[in-house]
């Protein structure tokens, strides 16, 4: 992200620690839940997660990183749309 998309050490770091949050809520093994990866799950996880946040900040935080990861993992080849 640094290198591609010239973002700061800071916000790696804050992209990496959602995105933890996000693939840490999917059921092993992690590459068979990516594949059949649906939008109900996305939209479940944000809306769990989204009212935990604590602040706004947080939850547009959780919102950019989790779709920034999606976008990743679909350019990849890693998650499917379903």
């Amino acid at each position: 992200m640094r290198g591609e998309r010239g973002l700061a050490a800071e916000s790696v770091r804050c992209y990496c620690s959602q995105a933890r949050k996000f693939l840490a809520a999917l059921p092993d093994p992690l590459d068979d839940s990516l594949v059949r990866l649906a939008a109900g799950q996305v939209t479940a996880f944000m809306v769990r997660h989204a009212a935990d946040a604590g602040s706004v900040w947080s939850a547009k935080a959780l919102v950019t990183a989790v779709r920034s990861l999606l976008r990743y993992l679909h350019v990849e080849g890693r998650s499917r749309h379903r």
